[in-house]
């Protein structure tokens, strides 16, 4: 899976992301799916406590 990261996060699952803000970056990471649902579990270590909470398509 690729992912291309938005430039802002997104303050709530259910954001509306066609502002500017949320413009995809020029970026692209690739996931497998088993790292994705990794990715949606707090990673031990992270001082951010930042969080994958969902995957939306546009």
């Amino acid at each position: 899976m690729y992912l291309h990261p938005a430039r802002q996060d997104s303050p709530s699952p259910d954001a509306d992301l066609r502002q500017l803000a949320f413009e995809p970056t020029p970026k692209t990471i690739v996931y497998t799916r088993a790292e994705l649902r990794e990715l949606l579990e707090l990673q031990p270590g992270d001082v951010t406590k930042s969080q994958l909470i969902k995957v939306r398509r546009p």
